[in-house]
């Protein structure tokens, strides 16, 4: 049967009798981000608000997190941060200083670059392909 919708449907456009909608996709997008609007808001639901063996998953993650192994854990990365921080800083500067003695490179004059008759320069706007 929806194959005789089908073809009645596409004779009638292509006949122009009927308007086709000028925006086909958009309530199965509106759609699909409404069941993942609920989707998600079920799951922050169930995360703050279902407990699993006396806590929710949310006061499960708190104790995880505020652990005596999760807080060394955190300063140890801190000091990592930290010493990398400043090894890259004193390279920077060390970098910084070095460059300082040198003057900056020079663009070539016109004059020492190779004439034009050698090579052809293409530029970003064409369009012709090199074989």
């Amino acid at each position: 049967m929806w194959g005789v919708v089908r073809r009645v449907c596409a004779k009638n456009l292509a006949r122009g009798q009927v308007q086709a909608h000028p925006a086909p996709g958009v309530l199965g997008n509106f759609l699909k981000r409404l069941v993942n609007a609920a989707v998600l808001g079920l799951a922050g639901l169930t995360f703050f608000l279902v407990p699993f063996r006396g806590k929710t998953l949310f006061r499960h993650s708190v104790a995880v997190f505020t652990s005596q192994p999760a807080r060394e854990a955190g300063a140890a990365i801190a000091d990592a941060s930290r010493q990398v921080a400043s090894t890259v800083q004193s390279e920077v500067n060390r970098a910084v200083a070095e460059s300082g003695d040198k003057p900056p490179p020079k663009e070539p004059h016109p004059e020492a670059t190779p004439s034009s008759s050698a090579a052809p320069r293409r530029g970003a706007g064409d369009t012709e392909q090199i074989r």
